[in-house]
């Protein structure tokens, strides 16, 4: 695409999901207040993150990258434009009923019509989730298959453990602390002291490098997975709520980054990308009478999540691994 073509082009949004139309919603309601009440933070040629208030992002992506609660998705035919017209970080950003206004390289007005888009939220249950043994045949599939791709995460890898079995294993001293963390909110949680599985967890809050730091992918992955987990099985387990207001309160104090702290409130409340969603539910899903069928589903939702980000997608299935293994775990947890 030319740069001409950047010239106050409009675009059309194909999908929103829920929490961007709140935060969309919330910026126009205050936009007659605020002369300006966005701007950049940063652009990728897939992704533009946009802060639209103080502490408040969403992200315009291509339609390849999927759905997502704080995504706003283009169309196919108008998702080059991210690449075409990228946006110096800092430009304004304007909020209309239902039009966004981000203003791009050429110095033009790049016009984003979100009044035909669908709205988009993660699936809170699955229908029929698979008994407890299904579910364990299901990880380990998932492990050998990732470990046969001996792709890595920010903080580990899937490979096998001292005893030979596959599973979860540190690449270095960062991610023995988040693999040690995890373990520790575990039995702090069977133990019944809450308070202390929100400190074990709150250090993996902002560890490692990145817009989105591996600590908190794992976290994604791990509320995810418990999220989906209680609503598909009836756990109602009080805990889990009283995790996500701990975890939501502490890791406000500036622990990580802007925008890894949005997906992180997110996943709070039960809300992932839809990569990490069509894992979860793959191995939680009943699924096809035919195994292999079945298998191959899940496999296809393993690659494309490791797509996410340059590791982002491995240490949030890692996160969601480590809390549906110890579900399994966990005595009367998975009722079926």
């Amino acid at each position: 695409m030319p740069e001409s073509s950047c010239a106050e082009k409009q675009v059309q949004a194909a999908t929103i999901g829920g929490l961007a139309r709140q935060a969309i919603a919330s910026a126009c309601a205050q936009a007659e207040a605020i002369a300006a009440p966005g701007e950049v933070h940063s652009a990728f040629d897939k992704a533009w993150n946009l802060r639209l208030l103080p502490g408040s992002l969403i992200s315009v992506v291509q339609h390849d990258v999927g759905c997502g609660p704080l995504f706003v998705v283009l169309t196919p035919d108008d998702s080059a434009i991210l690449h075409a017209c990228r946006p110096e970080r800092g430009v304004p950003v304007r909020v209309r009923a239902q039009v966004l206004m981000v203003q791009t390289d050429a110095g033009h007005w790049l016009r984003i019509d979100l009044g035909s888009a669908s709205n988009w939220w993660t699936p809170k249950h699955v229908a029929n989730a698979v008994p407890p043994a299904r579910l364990a045949e299901n990880l380990e599939h998932a492990a050998a298959w990732l470990y046969a791709q001996q792709l890595l995460g920010g903080l580990c890898s899937f490979a096998p453990g001292k005893a030979g079995k596959l599973g979860i294993t540190p690449i270095s001293r960062a991610g023995e602390r988040a693999l040690a963390a995890l373990e520790g909110a575990w039995r702090a949680v069977d133990s019944g002291d809450v308070s202390a599985a929100v400190e074990h967890l709150l250090t993996l809050v902002g560890l490692g490098p990145g817009l989105t730091p591996s600590g908190d992918d794992m976290l994604v992955g791990w509320f995810g997975a418990l999220s989906l987990a209680e609503a598909s099985y009836g756990g109602g387990w009080p805990w889990l709520g009283e995790l996500q207001r701990g975890l939501a309160e502490g890791s406000q104090a500036g622990r990580t980054t802007e925008l890894s702290q949005q997906w992180l409130n997110a996943a709070f409340v039960g809300q992932v990308p839809q990569r990490l969603s069509d894992v979860l539910c793959s191995l939680l899903a009943t699924g096809p009478d035919d195994k292999t069928q079945g298998e191959r589903k899940l496999e296809t939702a393993l690659s494309e999540l490791t797509k996410l980000g340059a590791t982002s997608g491995v240490d949030a299935l890692a996160g969601g691994w480590l809390a549906l293994s110890a579900l399994l775990k966990a005595k009367g947890a998975l009722a079926v």
